[in-house]
């Protein structure tokens, strides 16, 4: 919308698009610089999404799977205790510690992890 008097101090409303759809781990998206007028005389304020080097996906990556690493190591301290000297660990809780030390081997980790079921 366009206020007169503030348009003849050359002062106009700018409005945020919505912001784009994007894949975090392959681009960013960041406002422009610099509000553009529109067809309908408003101003917007733009995104610009940009692809990610191969480096800064990489990064990403070697982040996302040490926080998996580190919810899989929690989960499996929360188990250590039914590996005791005087307790039985049930063929269950075997399955379920394997499956845990099995996670980096997932196929599509780290960007995507099946957690297994806590018996």
């Amino acid at each position: 919308m366009v206020i007169p008097f503030l348009a003849a101090w050359g002062l106009y409303e700018v409005t945020l698009t919505a912001s784009p759809v994007i894949d975090n781990r392959t681009q960013t998206a960041d406002n422009a610089r610099t509000p553009t007028k529109a067809a309908d005389g408003t101003w917007e304020l733009l995104w610009i999404d940009t692809d990610k080097t191969g480096a800064t996906v990489a990064e990403y990556d070697a982040n996302l799977a040490a926080k998996a690493r580190n919810q899989r190591n929690s989960l499996m301290i929360q188990t250590d205790w039914v590996g005791l000297s005087d307790t039985t660990m049930t063929p269950a809780m075997l399955t379920y510690r394997q499956a845990l030390h099995d996670v980096p081997a997932q196929s599509g980790f780290p960007t995507s992890v099946a957690w297994p079921l806590k018996p």
